[in-house]
């Protein structure tokens, strides 16, 4: 459902990549990994254009044989340490130079060939209406609850929290955002900048549509790869 907002569609694709160098321009099944998003993104109705976001040439030219707009994106705002925030605010300030404005922003990271097919459309849905700030995928973390992890001083066991149970179904509801997709109100993203915190972007009221663990694959590492190679040659068999 869409309210005739206009909505964007950012992929965001870095070139750098400690964990695995490239991941975005890797080949996956005979495609490269951010062509899955950019088809994705072109698959959901409520999105008005999608653009991409990225500092590297190699993939920007992936994505324009892939027949994607690309934004280029400043060194500075490609670091490890740049806020994925910063992408965002330079991909609208682009297009607004060209007389382009967006009511919702659709964040979809390039490195997540994999994910469900209607989140995009159930989230930027509860952003409409709710009016709340932002939407975003979480899952349920499962057996890695805070509860039963850990943090080391020195060679010492630290709870993270106390734990009160030793039965996974009796532990207290967590989740975390699995990278699927994240819908943010461009007024609330924009009028963010300069505030603390690392998800101020995300405003004060923030919602979430809830996926299943393993129905997103963010690839970083060469484990996720295969992964989502078995997952995907899975899926085409069907």
């Amino acid at each position: 459902m869409k309210d005739g907002s206009r909505v964007l569609g950012a992929v965001l694709a870095r070139g750098g990549s400690k964990g695995l160098p490239g991941k975005n321009a890797r080949q996956l099944l005979g495609k490269p990994v951010v062509v899955y998003t950019i088809e994705y993104a072109r698959g959901v109705k409520e999105i008005d254009r999608t653009v991409v976001s990225t500092d590297s040439e190699e993939i920007a030219k992936v994505c324009r044989r892939a027949g994607a707009e690309v934004v280029m994106r400043p060194e500075a705002m490609a670091t490890d340490d740049a806020p994925v925030e910063w992408a965002l605010r330079h991909v609208l300030r682009e297009l607004e130079k060209r007389g382009e404005t967006f009511d919702l922003v659709v964040l979809l990271y390039g490195n997540v060939p994999i994910r469900p097919e209607g989140v995009a459309s159930e989230a930027i849905d509860k952003m409409v209406s709710s009016g709340c700030d932002s939407v975003v995928s979480l899952c349920e973390v499962g057996k890695y609850h805070p509860q039963w992890q850990y943090c080391l001083d020195g060679d010492q066991v630290v709870n993270y929290e106390k734990p009160t149970t030793h039965l996974r179904q009796e532990l207290p509801k967590s989740y975390l955002h699995e990278g699927a997709v994240a819908v943010i109100r461009t007024e609330v993203l924009m009028n963010s900048e300069g505030e603390e915190g690392p998800e101020a972007f995300l405003g004060e009221d923030r919602r979430a549509v809830i996926t299943r663990q393993g129905e997103t694959v963010e690839i970083d590492s060469e484990a996720d790869m295969g992964l989502a190679e078995f997952l995907l040659s899975r899926r085409s068999a069907r």
